[in-house]
């Protein structure tokens, strides 16, 4: 039996923006879980399992020796069939294999914004991986979920996917998805294209300074990703361009506060991040900072703190950037008495994995 446990995560900075390929962002791993369990199938062809969402253990269907599960669960059905032909072209034979979902990223039932698709995709390819008693990096299980999504038609940046792999805080440069797409289409080599530099990719592990504080809130109002960042009112040429440029000045100014444990540097990127996506909002006339995210961060802002959405927007969580912890319960107090709900989240690193701490992003394009 093999068990592993995947973490949410949060942005901290360069939302919408990191769907651009090139572009950077901030994320963090958090420290509330989604675990799978993988164990030896007691049917021919193993069954799967999901907490909430099955309410006993569906049968994996097999269709010329590919696994099958209903359409409703289409991102599960790709990831494990990427998966069997990656551990094929590695000539290995596949086990059949029972998986057990349970979820923490939830609160009574509701998805919070830590990215729980991505972390079921990063599970089940780092879980089967172990199964098959094969060696994994957090490079290799980003790229292999990454496809899973890409496969899919996916538009969002696969931000989550490189934090819940690699965990901890990191920078993390959007890849160029129409180029992945065309590696992965025109090669019949799935492995070649996992070993192939994918354009523009870089995911670098940023330190967090233990005299900061991150806190965020749930306004319990979840945010669709997918149809936020398809809005049909598009920018210019002009407005993009210039959105792009201010998000990359407002994430680099973030990454040079929190390597120079500089908090003045890193509240104002807070600061200017969260007007360029009021900004944003406005120019796509979309909602990104609804009622209640405006009075997360505004609570903050009032105790002296920096506030700001978190991913998409439109729901889900905010974030506050405290430097002076005696303000913590004040804000949290302001939250709650808004309606808001503090989550009790910490930024969570793997320990067993110090394959890339703070080393240069180029080490990250290397074969996994």
């Amino acid at each position: 039996m093999t068990t592993v446990r995947i973490p949410g995560k949060l942005y901290l900075a360069g939302e919408y923006a990191v769907t651009h390929p090139g572009q950077p962002a901030v994320i963090i791993a958090v420290d509330r879980f989604l675990e799978l369990t993988v164990s030896e199938a007691t049917t021919s062809n193993g069954s799967f399992y999901s907490e909430g969402y099955t309410d006993t253990p569906l049968l994996i269907g097999r269709k010329n020796d590919r696994p099958e599960l209903p359409s409703s669960f289409e991102l599960i059905q790709q990831t494990l069939q990427l998966i069997e032909r990656y551990i094929r072209e590695l000539g290995k034979v596949i086990r059949p294999y029972d998986l057990d979902l349970r979820t923490d990223l939830e609160l009574h039932g509701q998805k919070i914004g830590l990215g729980s698709s991505g972390a079921v995709t990063v599970a089940l390819v780092q879980g089967l991986l172990k199964w098959s008693d094969l060696p994994t990096s957090p490079l290799l299980v980003y790229k292999l979920a990454a496809l899973a999504h890409l496969a899919l038609g996916s538009h969002g940046s696969l931000g989550d996917l490189a934090a819940c792999s690699f965990t901890g805080c990191i920078w993390y440069r959007s890849p160029n998805r129409q180029a992945i797409r065309n590696l992965y289409e025109n090669n019949s080599s799935l492995l070649a294209t996992i070993r192939a530099p994918w354009p523009e990719l870089s995911i670098e592990r940023l330190p967090f300074p233990a005299n900061s504080h991150l806190l965020v809130g749930w306004t319990k109002q979840p945010a669709a990703t997918e149809q936020l960042i398809r809005q049909p009112k598009p920018l210019t040429d002009q407005q993009l361009s210039q959105f792009l440029a201010t998000s990359r000045g407002c994430v680099d100014q973030l990454v040079q506060g929190l390597k120079e444990q500089d908090n003045s540097a890193m509240a104002d990127a807070f600061t200017n991040n969260r007007a360029l996506l009021q900004l944003f909002a406005k120019q796509r006339q979309m909602i990104i900072e609804t009622p209640m995210l405006k009075t997360l961060c505004d609570c903050a802002e009032k105790f002296g703190a920096a506030g700001k959405t978190s991913g998409a927007g439109g729901g889900d969580c905010g974030i506050a950037l405290v430097h002076d912890k005696t303000t913590i319960n004040a804000i949290k107090q302001c939250w709650q008495q808004a309606g808001i709900t503090p989550l009790n989240l910490a930024i969570y690193t793997r320990k067993d994995d110090s394959s890339c701490q703070n080393k240069p992003t180029e080490k990250t394009n290397m074969s996994p």
